[in-house]
């Protein structure tokens, strides 16, 4: 499916204009570096969501199957988040993003590994939203019209030498609501798409549930959403670890599901002893 609007088309060739462009096939992977050097957009395809009034844009090597995610923006609709600090892990194409923008929170951080995700979201959060982006050397910024303080949209880049959940988060940043739709194959990434698939020994997945004690505020907490068998179990059983505790919010039988399923399950995560 070809992009409906030439204003559309003008606004990515800007993008690639700017700074996203092809390099190598090793990237720059230094926080001291800006992802759209490293980031090269090729606008693939348009996305329809009921969550959004725009079409979603999905840029190449960008994951998408906005059926991982559906009971958990449909658990967004029902509860929104209306003032709530929100951290995306592995934003992807900003989808999640920007349905928590929609919902009424107010500040959202989204990162990425794969910098073209970067350039995804900062082009759908643009179009869709109307947030006019600014471009510091390691993250874009969107402001709400008339927002001078503090942005609702911040995107950052995370490097291939320190991959772990919270690695671009200040250590006096904390959240409301943190969401993710992680990889879910244990194995290593060899490519920048293969991010979005693969955990190699679930490591992203522990330094998740190991920060979320000091990075979720109180009564905060975490949304993610599985479409493999083995991925839920996994995060079940290592939660509690960490002090956490973590539940299925799902009517669906996880011991009747084939190891790879849509819609996604979504997982509840807090911590133990906080009231919902």
């Amino acid at each position: 499916m070809t992009h409906p609007t030439l204003a559309a088309t003008i606004t990515l060739a800007a993008l690639i204009s700017t700074g996203c462009r092809p390099t190598s096939p090793s990237p720059v992977a230094s926080p001291a570096n800006s992802w759209r050097v490293a980031c090269s957009p090729q606008l693939t395809d348009t996305r329809h969501v009921d969550d959004l009034p725009v079409e979603v844009a999905q840029f190449e090597t960008v994951f998408w199957d906005e059926a991982d995610t559906r009971s958990l923006r449909e658990l967004l609709r029902q509860t929104g988040c209306r003032g709530e600090s929100v951290l995306e892990i592995g934003v992807g194409t900003g989808l999640l993003s920007l349905c928590c923008l929609q919902a009424g929170a107010g500040a959202v951080i989204g990162t990425d590994i794969n910098p073209n995700a970067l350039c995804n979201a900062a082009y759908n959060a643009e179009r869709i939203l109307g947030l006019p982006m600014s471009q510091p050397s390691t993250r874009w910024s969107a402001r709400s019209p008339g927002a001078d303080v503090a942005p609702r949209l911040q995107l950052r880049w995370v490097s291939r030498d320190d991959p772990e959940a919270f690695a671009v988060i200040e250590p006096s940043e904390k959240f409301d609501l943190i969401v993710s739709n992680p990889p879910w194959e244990d194995g290593k990434p060899q490519q920048w798409a293969d991010y979005a698939f693969y955990d190699e020994d679930f490591r992203l997945l522990d330094s998740l549930l190991a920060g979320l004690p000091s990075r979720l505020n109180r009564g905060g907490r975490c949304l993610l959403a599985y479409g493999c068998v083995t991925a839920v179990r996994t995060a079940l059983e290592r939660a509690p670890r960490y002090g956490l505790r973590a539940e299925i919010r799902d009517d669906r039988d996880l011991n009747s599901l084939p190891e790879i399923f849509t819609p996604g399950m979504l997982i509840e995560v807090r911590l133990t002893g906080s009231r919902e």
